[in-house]
């Protein structure tokens, strides 16, 4: 026994010197190579174009300049106001210059509209009767109720929306108990502009799709365009896309204004640019008018999802959907546009026809 523990020392205190004799530093080569790599990142140039797809990522927006944020409203970020007595808006976008090279408060880029709000009738409220000085679009996006002029009247629900022209008498009710919310969109109106004499109401729960597959993934009602009354030449469209889609990225040149304002509550997100935000209900977008900064929604539910739309575009007659002829329509037989907009054209029903205690609870 003890010779064998006379074996097993040396071996012990051999191992406890090599445990505590200092490392072999590498050569000296290696550390100033890794030094080098660390003080020098290495970084393919912006313009140079990848081999293997031909394709280049346009301009991030640190080299745009671009800040997004001034391009984007939300309604739950806005105080409310009173509107038509006992109606309470909120503020999505507003009227502003929409030009990037310029500074601007959060919001503030309508050239072609006033301002896009959301409205809120209380249940079982009534606002009174009274002319409209404005022309505006409302999308009733929830709840139920009933709008009249003082003659006719038609069933709010959503889904429906009605261009109001200015002159035209209008009064809203929330016949329901929960609240009757609309988007509402104000337009700016040129000094030769002739307004509609009458308010036109869609359903558009009876409108076909007009278009498929726009930027990949947009499918597209076609709501309101320029033979229907619309201002500065612009259309409403709803855009709807299928779950886990993305739209493809694309820009707009000067004096475009495209406005999106999501409808429904699922998640999605925005891109503008090198940078995306969760799209939220009742966030509206306009995209910059730059022709460099591109814009796309991502819907990540596993819902259908919509958005409201208006575009109006430069003139330019060689350019497809996401360019100009968003105005007026050419003479011609009805576009299938046109004949799916007629079909959910819906009359106004006598007001004389309602029980004596329509407007008492």
């Amino acid at each position: 026994m003890k010779f064998r523990h006379l074996l097993t020392l040396p071996l012990l205190l051999c191992g406890v010197a090599l445990a505590q004799s200092p490392a072999t530093p590498p050569p000296a080569s290696l550390l100033e190579l890794e030094s080098a790599l660390q003080e020098t990142p290495k970084r393919r140039e912006e313009f140079l174009t990848p081999l293997t797809t031909q394709v280049t990522e346009p301009a991030s927006n640190m080299a745009t300049g671009v800040s997004i944020d001034r391009y984007i409203g939300e309604a739950d970020k806005s105080p409310s106001r009173r509107w038509r007595n006992v109606m309470f808006v909120q503020n999505i976008l507003r009227t502003g210059d929409p030009d990037v090279a310029r500074p601007g408060n959060p919001g503030a880029v309508l050239k072609n509209n006033r301002s896009m709000d959301l409205g809120t009738l209380p249940a079982r409220n009534i606002t009174p009767l009274t002319a409209a000085t404005d022309q505006f679009i409302l999308y009733v996006e929830s709840g139920a109720g009933r709008l009249d002029d003082a003659t006719a009247y038609w069933d709010l629900r959503p889904g429906v929306a009605v261009l109001v022209p200015p002159g035209a008498m209008h009064r809203f009710t929330n016949t329901g108990d929960a609240p009757l919310k609309m988007l509402i969109l104000t337009q700016a109106l040129d000094p030769g502009f002739v307004p509609r004499k009458d308010m036109l109401v869609r359903d558009t729960n009876l409108m076909a799709m007009s278009e498929e597959n726009v930027h990949w993934s947009n499918m597209s009602k076609f709501v309101f365009q320029g033979n229907d009354g619309m201002a500065g030449g612009g259309r409403i469209l709803l855009v709807f896309m299928g779950p886990m889609t993305i739209a493809g990225p694309h820009s707009h040149v000067p004096n475009t204004e495209e406005m999106w304002v999501k409808v429904t509550n699922g998640p999605a997100l925005m891109q503008m640019g090198s940078e995306i935000r969760p799209w939220r209900q009742n966030m509206g977008i306009v995209a910059p008018p730059n022709g460099r900064t591109v814009h796309a929604a991502l819907n990540t539910s596993n819902q259908i999802q919509h958005w409201f739309y208006f575009g109006a575009f430069p003139p330019n007659p060689n350019a497809g959907r996401g360019g100009a002829g968003r105005g007026v329509q050419p003479a011609g037989p009805p576009s299938f546009a046109q004949q799916a907009a007629q079909r959910s054209t819906v009359a106004g029903k006598p007001l004389s026809t309602l029980p004596p205690d329509a407007y008492r609870w």
